[in-house]
């Protein structure tokens, strides 16, 4: 559906004086509000919001640079990690809080953990662990994406970053 809406952006321009009175009236004030077109209509306005709610994954990548976008059901739950539940231990999530490569170490810290990990690059490169950019449905808004989340994950999958993980001594979501 085409709405062929035009938008315009409002300034109100008043002197400080009749500024916020409760008594001001729309009538009034017609005079000092400056009116301009916003340069888009509400079709184009709208379109990068509507891609996150549509079913067309190869445009909603072309647009946010990404190689894959993995479907609702099929996406890593708990990637921040998880609170300690009865009879389980407190575990790290997959998501970095910060992070820094150097020569030949990959020094990092998990979301949910304390401690900074030193982990040799030749360690990471045995198991496939790398690090992803990954649009997290919890940071979405309707038309804007707070920010990407920056992720460990395997090439190998899930049993390669098991193993990667026994290795360094984590245990990961």
């Amino acid at each position: 559906m085409t709405w062929n809406t035009k938008l315009y952006t409002v300034k109100l321009n008043m002197p400080e004086e009749l500024r916020y009175s409760k008594d001001l009236r729309l009538d009034e004030i017609r005079g000092f509000l400056i009116i301009n077109p916003y340069g888009k209509d509400y079709d184009k306005y709208i379109e990068p919001g509507l891609l996150y709610f549509t079913e067309y994954i190869d445009e909603l990548k072309r647009e946010l640079g990404v190689n894959e976008i993995v479907p609702k059901g099929l996406y890593i739950m708990g990637i921040y990690g998880g609170e300690k539940k009865k009879g389980q231990v407190k575990y790290a999530g997959l998501a970095l809080e910060q992070y820094s490569i150097g020569r030949a170490v990959f020094r990092f810290k998990l979301f949910n953990t304390k401690d900074e990990l030193i982990v040799p690059l030749d360690l990471m490169e045995r198991y496939g662990v790398g690090i992803y950019r990954m649009v997290y449905e919890g940071e979405i808004n309707p038309f804007r994406l707070n920010k990407h989340v920056d992720i460990l994950l395997s090439r190998g999958g899930e049993q390669s970053l098991k193993q990667f993980q026994g290795g360094i001594g984590i245990e990961f979501t």
